[in-house]
Formats: C-alpha cells, sequence, structure tokens
C-alpha cells in the first residue's frame, strides 16, 4: 500500500535545527536560498505519496560503468575545459532538481528510513545542499582565476592555473543521503569536472529518485547515478577515475584504497570518527545538556558530526540524565509514532545499538533506557553507560 509522509512539527523546528549546526544565520547571507521559518513551516505541510516497495535490483555490469566512464572522458576531452557559464549551467540544474522536487524527497526518505522527520529533511537534504551550491556560484569565477606568485628569477612570475581532473567517482553515504552526494557534486561542477554517483544500497528508494531526477536534467556524459549492492561499489571503487571520493567507514576506506591504488586514483576519503563532549564544573549544566541533546537527537543520532560520547565531572552523572530526559520531552514529548523523530536506518543498526544495552547489563553498568517500537524502522531509544 502506497505511504504518505507525515508533516513536522512547527514548534520543533525553529529551535530544534537552529541549535543543530547554526545553519540558519546562512539565512541572511547574500546567497540564501529565500527560505524563512513560515516558509518551512509552508513545505512541511505538503505530503507526497510513495510506494513502500523496495526497488528493484538495479546491479550494473563492471563493463557497463566502464562504458561510461570512457564516454564521460571522452566528452571531457573533447569539449575542453569548461567556460564559467557551463559551470554556472550545471549547478543551476542541480538546485532546480532539489526544489522542484524537495516534496517527493522528503517523501522517499520516510519510505527508506520508516520515519524521517520532514523539517529535518527540508532542512538537511534541501535547504542545505541549494545553500551551498549558491555559496559555489557566488565564489566561482573568484576561484577560476590563476593565483600570481613571486618567482624566484628577476623579472618573472609565477602562476598557478586551476584545471578540471576529468571525471570524478562519488561514494556517498546513507545517512544524509542527498547531502552527502550533491555538495561533493556540486564542488564537482564547479570545478569543471564530469561525475559518476554510487549512492548507498541502505536507500534504495531514494538511489532510485536520484537516478530518475539526474537522468531528467543531465546527460550521461555530464552526470550518472549507478545503483546496486555492495558488488556494484565493489567494481565501481576499481574504475580508474580521475579522482574518487569516499564519505563512510574506516573499514570500507581502507577497501576502497586498496582498490584505487591498482590505478593510482587520487582519493579524498572523509570517514567516521567520535566527537566527544567535555562538561566542565564551571559551566550551565542545563544549557549544556539541551545543547549536546539537540545535535545527538537531529537524525537519530545517525551522522558523523554528531556526540558520541560525553565526559562530565564525577557526581554530575544523575543531574546529566535528568536535564538530557527533559531535553528530549521539551523538544519531541513522546517518542513513539512521533514523525518529527527519525527511525533506525536499518535491522542491523537497529541490532547494534541494542547490543550496547546488552553489553551493559551483563557488565552491571548503569543504563537508563526509553524505548519504543522494536522493528527495524520503529525501534528508537536512548541509553547511558558509566561505571557503577
Amino acid at each position: 500500500m502506497p505511504q504518505k509522509a507525515q508533516s513536522g512539527n512547527l514548534s520543533l523546528v525553529g529551535v530544534f535545527l537552529a541549535e543543530i549546526l547554526g545553519y540558519l544565520s546562512l539565512l541572511h547571507s547574500p546567497y540564501r536560498l529565500g527560505l524563512s521559518i513560515g516558509d518551512y513551516y509552508f513545505m512541511t505541510n505538503n505530503s507526497y505519496t510513495v510506494t513502500t516497495t523496495v526497488p528493484p535490483k538495479v546491479d550494473i555490469q563492471p563493463a557497463d560503468m566502464r562504458a561510461l566512464l570512457d564516454r564521460q572522458r571522452a566528452s571531457f576531452l573533447a569539449d575542453g575545459i569548461p567556460t564559467y557559464d557551463a559551470r554556472i549551467d550545471r549547478l543551476d540544474r542541480l538546485i532546480t532538481m532539489l526544489v522542484d522536487n524537495k516534496d517527493e524527497i522528503t517523501a522517499t526518505l520516510t519510505a527508506d528510513f520508516g520515519t524521517r522527520s520532514v523539517a529535518t529533511s527540508l532542512f538537511a537534504e534541501v535547504w542545505h545542499v541549494v545553500e551551498s551550491l549558491k555559496y559555489y556560484k557566488l565564489h566561482l569565477r573568484e576561484w577560476m582565476q590563476p593565483e600570481i606568485h613571486e618567482a624566484l628569477l628577476p623579472d618573472s612570475e609565477a602562476r598557478v592555473e586551476f584545471q578540471p581532473k576529468g571525471v570524478v567517482g562519488v561514494l556517498s553515504a546513507w545517512n544524509v543521503p542527498w547531502t552527502l552526494a550533491f555538495i561533493p557534486v556540486g564542488s564537482i561542477f564547479a570545478a569543471g569536472n564530469r561525475c559518476m554517483l554510487k549512492p548507498s544500497e541502505l536507500t534504495p528508494k531514494t538511489s532510485a529518485l536520484m537516478a530518475r531526477l539526474v537522468a531528467q536534467l543531465f546527460d550521461k556524459s555530464e552526470l550518472v547515478v549507478i545503483q546496486g549492492g555492495q558488488t556494484t561499489g565493489a567494481a565501481f571503487t576499481s574504475l580508474p577515475f580521475d579522482h574518487l571520493i569516499y564519505t563512510g567507514s574506516t573499514r570500507v576506506g581502507i577497501a576502497i584504497m586498496r582498490a584505487a591504488s591498482e590505478n593510482l586514483t587520487p582519493l579524498t576519503l572523509e570517514l567516521g570518527g567520535k566527537s566527544p563532549v567535555l562538561i566542565g564544573r564551571s559551566a550551565d549544566l542545563a544549557d549544556a545538556v539541551r545543547r549536546v541533546m539537540t545535535a545527538k537527537i537531529f537524525n537519530a543520532g545517525q551522522g558523523c558530526l554528531l556526540p558520541d560520547y560525553v565526559m562530565v565531572p564525577k557526581g554530575f552523572e544523575d543531574e546529566f540524565v535528568v536535564h538530557a530526559t527533559m531535553a528530549i520531552k521539551t523538544m519531541f514529548g513522546a517518542l513513539k509514532d512521533n514523525p518529527d523523530y527519525t527511525s533506525i536506518i536499518n535491522d542491523r543498526h537497529f541490532g547494534r545499538l541494542r547490543s550496547w544495552i546488552e553489553e551493559a547489563r551483563q557488565k552491571a553498568y548503569r543504563y537508563q533506557q526509553n524505548r519504543t517500537g522494536h522493528n527495524a524502522f520503529g525501534g528508537r531509544f536512548a541509553v547511558r553507560l558509566d561505571h557503577g
């Protein structure tokens, strides 16, 4: 049966989103999208119907991927370095794709996650990406200019000319799929390159939508979306790109670097890390905890920049938990069946989180659990661990 995406709660949007990364300050910049909090209300009250059936398997043969790479490289060499106007045109088409299809984008994200806050999707996957693309447009002419430096020899100068590499591959992650796909694609276009994009197989409906929308606005010689699972991803990393970009885990990053080394492909790896929070004795604990939980709850904690753990002075633990519980209640009220709270992406990740609670129980740690739901898309909980 079709599933209708639910609208977000405006009372949470202004406080919740503004506290996360401070991006809303960009609303007053000269390249702003033109959205205000009131506009978010208008946008989040739209709904879109998508089917919940999983898209058919779309693994592509390595030879077909290589043919697409060869097509892009031949087109790049034939056309030469793209002009300023050509780069702006590609960036504008990306912006058009995101803005014109924002409702379907948010609804499809909800279908992939099971529950995904519409306000979060609009903010993180549409507004944030569009603002980044507009930033590229604002500075593009400046970036294309050569740098002039002093030269060692008299009566001479040294110049650094910025030239595109050719065809760039992008392997993007699932947690904020449009952001982690199209902010890199935008920078690739701004630099004058072509792009092959392989989004994560963990959000298959979103990947299918990306492929369809990109095909409507771009020729395959400019940008193409490759769908498929791990086999396709492994073959993708083995292609002789002029540059390869990956966002994801360190474990997969090692495998990608190994595969890329066969072609001496230059890499940009943005790998998972830890984001600890330290709270001192002189801190306003209630305010600090509110800020920590505002960031941690964003996308149900599924983000590499979100706090992983908190270190507080001995004796502050119980007070921290009280303030953390109050912060969640203030932001969301109840979490169960709340469309403003995002689900864990799949069974495997949900099971990994549940295993931490079991580990705490077995090791006689103290923990506090708030769990509602047991399936892959409904399981949500907060857990506190310390040595008791």
